[in-house]
C-alpha cells in the first residue's frame, strides 16, 4: 500500500526552516511503499531518506497506528532503511536487531545500531530491548 494518498500541500515555507523539510519529507513520502511482513512494516522506494521519514507526525499518529495499535518500535540502521513494528511484539523487535546486525558495521550510510521507540509523539533510542 502507499503511505499517504491526497498529503496536503503547504505552500510559502521558508528553505532551511523545520517546516520546509518536514514538506520535501512528504514529497519523499508520496513515492514510499509500505509492505507488511510477519509484523514489520518495511519501506521502500527512494533508496535514500526512508530514515527520515520518522520525522513526519501525521504518518505515525494516526497514519500507521492501526498496524501497531501498542506503539511503534523503529530500526534505521542506515538513511535507506526503516523498519517498524509494534512495540509490544517480542518477534518484531527481534527481526528490527537482526536487521540492524545484518546492516552492521559493513553497510553505506549508516546511522543507528539503536531501537527507537515513540513516546509522546517523539522518538527516543532504546539501548537495551
Amino acid at each position: 500500500f502507499h503511505a499517504f494518498d491526497g498529503i496536503r500541500d503547504v505552500a510559502g515555507c521558508l528553505v532551511g526552516s523545520e517546516r520546509c523539510i518536514r514538506d520535501s519529507l512528504r514529497d519523499v513520502l508520496q513515492n514510499i511503499e509500505i509492505s507488511k511482513n510477519e509484523g514489520v512494516l518495511y519501506f521502500s522506494g527512494s533508496g535514500d531518506f526512508e530514515a527520515s521519514l520518522l520525522l513526519i507526525p501525521e504518518l505515525w499518529e494516526p497514519g500507521l497506528s492501526e498496524h501497531c495499535p501498542n506503539g511503534f518500535i523503529a530500526a534505521i540502521p542506515a538513511r535507506d532503511i526503516l523498519v517498524v513494528c509494534d512495540k509490544n511484539d517480542e518477534d518484531g523487535t527481534k527481526k528490527l536487531q537482526s536487521i540492524i546486525e545484518k546492516i552492521w558495521p559493513d553497510g553505506d550510510h549508516l546511522l543507528s545500531r539503536s531501537l527507537f521507540i515513540r513516546n509522546s509523539e517523539k522518538w527516543q533510542p532504546v539501548e537495551n530491548v
